[in-house]
Parts: structure tokens; C-alpha cells; sequence
């Protein structure tokens, strides 16, 4: 074997393990004093990842092995931080018997008659993580089940305390600021906005709105156990905070909306084109310098041509009247309507999503069965694996919500929601007044001063409203405006 002069240090922590920067730190100078009192030249590659990651994510790993050939040993603090995974430790063991290096910790160098003993102990060990994961798993599922928080860190706003020997959390001073969040979503703020508010990253705000554990909620892999803790939040808030995010942020194709600049116009973000689905805008016309108008603009289809937005504007408000007559006749209805006839829908509904959870899980193991056979490389089945677990993340959190509002289902709540639809309505209105006599131009559309508000208050309210053009049986073109309400999620 030859003198040893240069050596590759390689350093590795798992997250997973909750090891930190203090431990790196600690295994860096460890070995690097290991080789100083030894006289050996050292290059370091160190990451943070898993023992058990693919190869393609151990970057320092296939870096320190493309290399390996020009040092004279491989320093590590064990020969278990080089690989948990049997496949990649046995893919290091047969580079160093291919150069024929030592492997050298600081309790023990391993030549080459070693190796064979590294091999069976990398068996060993993997079969040894295998059960141990297995028994943890099963452990936390057991706490999960009675109700005892195994997440790691307590969402904000709680505390994490052990009551009678069982792990939960309780709110805490900030619990009334998450309450602050929600509110603010409820009435129809964007994340952005309410980060504004309350002086916090829009990021952070996103996630405790989009946070089921502050129902009461504890979500651990596949379970979801209801009631664990005390609640800041309750279901039916979150459920609407859900769909009022869900409303801000898609529009058609899955694309997201930017709610962004002056609002010119009630109807910014809420008007689309009812030939081909995309959102159209406002602008000022310069047309006439001296009273320059509020235009919806051409649509980039082609078939949607612009038109004055006070042209439409009568017709929007005549609508919204109409609406609210409906919102009415329809909370009779329900009212009139046995609970166990909306629990039905309920359950049909639940059963659509369990058919359709079914199909992507049958998509999912075709995959896997086609990547076996070769016919789909790694990154191809990487890509339908995700695409799969998004859908079928949300369909399970439609499922959930949908149980949700069966097990709450009164005829209470359900007039709630119906009277939360109609006062909206009734702050909209609040928001319009008469026009002074001897404005210019002359005009018999109310006024809205704060068209922010209106604006805000008229996503929680609407869809969409789509604009469209149609000929009479005269000849004669005029525009015409669907207006399409939030539908009462009860009926």
C-alpha cells in the first residue's frame, strides 16, 4: 500500500436525524485535526442529505468519487455516513478495492482485507434501518391515533406541552394574530395583503391559512384525526378560506392570477371573455383628452372587441339584484329541504372522488410497472409520480372537507352561509351612492368611491362574469353579461 499523503474528507448529516449545522461543524474539525497530526494533505466535500437518497442527489458524494483515484485514502468520522443504502455503499466499497485505498475513521483504518466485512455490515445495517423505521412508523401511528402530536414543531400560534403523558399543543399569545389571518382572508384579502396587515412574510401567512392543524386537525402520512387539540380555527372558516384562496389564485388551465395594480373598475379580475375563457382588462381611453373613458379591452382572441365599461355596468348591477332574489328563494328551499337529502349528495359526491383516487392509484402503478420494464426513465416516472401525488393530495383534502361539512350538517349552518352570501351583498350596495346633479357626464350608474373594497368584496360574492357579444334577430349586436355567483357549498 502506498505512503498516504493526500486524502478525501468526506462529512455528511441528515436532516431527518434533526442533526444540525453544530454537528457538521463538530465531524469538520474532528477529522480535519485527525489529518493535521497525521501530516495528510485533505480536500473536504461535505452535503446535508439523507444516507438513504439516491445517488443522483449525493452531489458531494459523486463528486468525491470522480476523484477518488487522485488520493491516497478516504477519511470519514464512520463508514456509515458514507451510505445507509446497500446499493450505494456497495458501489463505494468496490471504488476503493478498484484503487486499492484504505478507509481510515478516527478509531480504525480499513485496508483491504476489511472490505468484505464493510459489505456484510452495509447488509446489516440496512435491513437493521429497515426494521427500526418500521417500528417508528407504527409508533407514531399509535400516538396519532390517541390523539398525541408527533409533528415535529408546533404550528404558530401553539405551544407544545405534555398533558397526562401525552405530547400536545395549546394556543399560545400569538393564537389571537392567526385568528387576525383568517378573519382577513374571510372577508376576502389576499395573503399579500393580510402579510401587509399584520407584519408578517406573505409566505408565512400563506401557510397558516392553507394549515388545517389550526382546526384542531393532526394530519400524520395518511391519518387525519379531528378534535385532537384546541382549536384556533374553526372547520367550516377553514373550508372557506380554502376556497376563497383557491378563487384568487387559479384561473382557467391551472394558471395563476395576479391581482396586482390600481383597481380602475368593480369588476377587475372577476371579467372574462365568454368566447374563449381569458381574463380581460381595463384601460383608460385617450380617445377624448378632455373626458377620457373606462374601457374593457379587446380580447387578444380576437372575437370579444372592447366596449365603454359603463356600457356594462347597469346590466352588472340589475344582475346582482337578481342574484340576491335567487339567494333567497334558494335558502327557502333549503329550508324546506330534508337534511337527508343533502347528506346524499354528499356521500354521491365523496364517492365520485374515492372513483377517481382509484383510477390515479392504478395510474400510479402502471408507472412503477413501466419503469421496471425500462419503458420510462427515472425522471419520467418522477414526473408522473408528482403530478399523480398533487392530484391526489387534493382530492383527499375534497374528501375531508366534503366529511366534514356531513358530520356538521345543520340546517343552521346552512341559513349561515346563505345570510353571509346576502350581506355581502348588502356591503356592496352600502358602497354605491346617487352622482351629484351637474356631474359630467351625465350618468344614471351609482357611484363607488372605494372600488377596492367592492372589488374584494365581490370575489368572495362572484366566479366569474363573462362578457360576450350576440346578434338579434334584427341584425342588431349588442353585448351581453353572465354573471356567475359562488354557489352556497351546502346545496
Amino acid at each position: 500500500m502506498n505512503e498516504i499523503k493526500h486524502v478525501a474528507i468526506y462529512l455528511r448529516i441528515s436532516r431527518e436525524k434533526q442533526e444540525t449545522e453544530d454537528t457538521l461543524q463538530s465531524h469538520r474539525e474532528r477529522l480535519t485535526r485527525l489529518c493535521n497530526e497525521r501530516n495528510y494533505n485533505y480536500t473536504i466535500f461535505e452535503e446535508v442529505i439523507s444516507g438513504h437518497a439516491d445517488m443522483e442527489d449525493r452531489v458531494a458524494l459523486t463528486q468525491m468519487l470522480d476523484t477518488l483515484h487522485l488520493y491516497d485514502a478516504l477519511v470519514v468520522v464512520d463508514v456509515y455516513r458514507i451510505a445507509r443504502r446497500l446499493k450505494i455503499a456497495a458501489e463505494v466499497y468496490e471504488k476503493i478495492e478498484k484503487l486499492n485505498i484504505p478507509i481510515i475513521t478516527p478509531d480504525k483504518q480499513y485496508n483491504m482485507s476489511d472490505i468484505m466485512v464493510l459489505k456484510f455490515q452495509a447488509i446489516l445495517a440496512e435491513e437493521e434501518y429497515k426494521h427500526i423505521v418500521k417500528i417508528m412508523l407504527a409508533g407514531k401511528v399509535d400516538k396519532t391515533l390517541r390523539k398525541e402530536n408527533v409533528n415535529a414543531r408546533p404550528p404558530f400560534g401553539y405551544d407544545a406541552v405534555k398533558i397526562d403523558g401525552k405530547r400536545t399543543f395549546v394556543p399560545n399569545q400569538y393564537a389571537e394574530t392567526v385568528k387576525e389571518i383568517f378573519n382577513l382572508a374571510l372577508n376576502g384579502y389576499g395573503t399579500k395583503h393580510i402579510a401587509e396587515m399584520v407584519d408578517k412574510p406573505a409566505k408565512s401567512v400563506h401557510c397558516i391559512c392553507t394549515n388545517e392543524g389550526y382546526t384542531g386537525t393532526i394530519i400524520y402520512k395518511d391519518l387525519r384525526v379531528e378534535d385532537a387539540f384546541e382549536p384556533i380555527i374553526s372547520k367550516d372558516d377553514f373550508i372557506k378560506v380554502q376556497e376563497g384562496l383557491k378563487s384568487r389564485n387559479t384561473l382557467e388551465g391551472g394558471k395563476r392570477g395576479r391581482f396586482r395594480g390600481k383597481v380602475l373598475n368593480i369588476l377587475k379580475d372577476i371579467l372574462y371573455c365568454d368566447e374563449c375563457g381569458n381574463k380581460l382588462f381595463f384601460q383608460m381611453s385617450n380617445r377624448n383628452t378632455n373626458h377620457p373613458s373606462l374601457m374593457v379591452r379587446n380580447c387578444t382572441c380576437g372575437k370579444n372587441k372592447g366596449i365603454k365599461a359603463d356600457k356594462i355596468m347597469n346590466d352588472f348591477y340589475s344582475q346582482i339584484d337578481y342574484i340576491e332574489l335567487m339567494l333567497r328563494e334558494e335558502w327557502q328551499k333549503v329550508l324546506n329541504t330534508p337534511v337527508i337529502d343533502t347528506t346524499e349528495i354528499f356521500e354521491s359526491q365523496i364517492q365520485d372522488l374515492e372513483k377517481k383516487k382509484t383510477k390515479l392509484t392504478k395510474r400510479l402503478s402502471n408507472a412503477k410497472e413501466m419503469r421496471l420494464d425500462g419503458e420510462i426513465n427515472r425522471v419520467e416516472f418522477e414526473e408522473i409520480k408528482n403530478d399523480i401525488g398533487v392530484q391526489l393530495q387534493d382530492l383527499d383534502k375534497s374528501i375531508a372537507e366534503i366529511s366534514s361539512r356531513i358530520d356538521s350538517l345543520d340546517k343552521t349552518k346552512v341559513s349561515n352561509e346563505y345570510q353571509e352570501k346576502l350581506e355581502l351583498i348588502g356591503r356592496i350596495n352600502s358602497l354605491k351612492s346617487i352622482p351629484s346633479k351637474g356631474t359630467f357626464p351625465i350618468t344614471t350608474l351609482p357611484l363607488i368611491e372605494d372600488k377596492e373594497q367592492a372589488n374584494r368584496l365581490l370575489r368572495l360574492l362572484l366566479d366569474k362574469v363573462f362578457l360576450g357579444w350576440e346578434t338579434d334577430e334584427n341584425g342588431i349586436e349588442d353585448f351581453r353579461l353572465t354573471v356567475l355567483p359562488k354557489k352556497v357549498f351546502n346545496i
